[in-house]
């Protein structure tokens, strides 16, 4: 269940928060395997946030997903599911 906060969050043209830039400059740091899961069309977490995701994760490798939502995993679930399958056995 999404709590008011985030919906409201949601809801604004725009969002950028203190805690999502500090999460950010963490991903700066990760020296393990990172997957950017992302769709195409998904009109909640817009595409812009993966690409800032790739720019500042130096581990990250994109997965774009044409023609799909906020959800790949349920609206393209064995593509979703063999990459993250390759992706834990790449971290092993």
């Amino acid at each position: 269940m999404t709590s008011l906060c985030v919906k409201a969050a949601m809801a604004e043209p725009t969002f950028v928060s203190d805690e999502l830039m500090q999460d950010l400059r963490r991903a700066a740091l990760l020296d393990v395997p990172v997957l950017v899961t992302q769709g195409r069309a998904d009109t909640v977490v817009l595409p812009a946030m993966a690409e800032h995701i790739l720019a500042t994760a130096r581990t990250a490798t994109a997965s774009w997903y044409d023609g799909v939502g906020h959800a790949p995993h349920i609206e393209a679930p064995d593509r979703f599911n063999q990459e993250l399958a390759e992706l834990r056995r790449s971290s092993l």
